[in-house]
């Protein structure tokens, strides 16, 4: 038995009870004795009742702020003046995605935004399904260049999205991995006569040429893959094991900090 059912008997167990009190005490079809028997009765019910209908209630309005929240981010994102959308689009459709009708949930989205951001919002909800459908049945070779594949990736999304789309919802992921593929092909290249301080200044350029706009403050996860390029920068001059040990524990030191380092070692 659970606990809600325990709870239960031990409330009709305790209205019983007294009901048989009250009518040992009273006289034969004494309606007001029948009457507060079935008050305690009534009372047990609503205090069972009580708490899941507020705890539902308290659901239904962290639902309702959530959807106002997402709304709200989702009509910025989805502004002129803006340059990515694409976590403010997938927050909306993971939370739809829990309702009991999605497409409902994305409708009144799209019902709730203002001009012009709820034709862009109907826009890209139609077409996504058939970007996701034409990258699904396109061949990809693994081992051409990334550089290449993401090429044609980004062709098929500007096709189907339309330029303005593609670039406020890829434009940031293409960014970055046009970024990584140009450092990776750097450090592959092994410039070992490049003092480090050049290579980090080389890194730099690299990034303010591939993401431009898009860099914005660091969090702890970019200082934490700023450390990642350094380490792989710096880990060109290594000669034998004691030397990488050296370098990365020298990279971690000033880049997460001597506790950490040391945690790491």
């Amino acid at each position: 038995m659970n606990k809600n059912h325990k709870t239960a008997a031990l409330v009709c167990t305790l209205a019983v009870g007294m009901g048989l009190v009250l009518s040992q005490s009273s006289t034969p079809g004494d309606e007001g004795n029948s009457a507060a028997i079935a008050n305690l009765k009534n009372a047990a019910i609503q205090n069972l009742r009580a708490p899941s209908e507020h705890t539902s209630t308290e659901a239904a309005n962290r639902t309702y702020e959530e959807k106002q929240s997402l709304i709200f981010d989702l009509a910025q994102a989805l502004s002129p003046s803006s340059r990515d959308a694409l976590d403010a689009i997938k927050a909306a459709q993971n939370f739809c995605q829990n309702q009991s009708d999605k497409n409902a949930c994305l409708q009144s989205i799209g019902q709730q935004l203002p001009e012009p951001q709820n034709k862009r919002w109907d826009d890209i909800r139609t077409k996504l399904p058939q970007l996701n459908a034409r990258l699904a049945n396109m061949p990809q070779n693994a081992h051409a260049p990334l550089a290449e594949r993401l090429a044609v990736i980004s062709q098929a999304r500007h096709t189907i999205l339309g330029e303005d789309d593609a670039k406020l919802l890829f434009g940031k992921e293409e960014a970055l991995i046009s970024y990584q593929a140009a450092l990776n092909q750097f450090i592959q290249s092994k410039p070992v006569d490049m003092p480090l301080a050049q290579r980090m200044q080389h890194a730099d350029a690299l990034k303010k040429q591939f993401l431009g706009d898009y860099q914005s403050t660091p969090t702890p996860q970019d200082n934490y893959q700023k450390y990642l390029e350094a380490l792989a920068l710096a880990k060109i001059d290594a000669k034998n094991d004691q030397e990488l040990a050296d370098i990365r524990l020298r990279i971690r030191t000033t880049y997460l900090g001597a506790e950490h380092a040391k945690a790491m070692a």
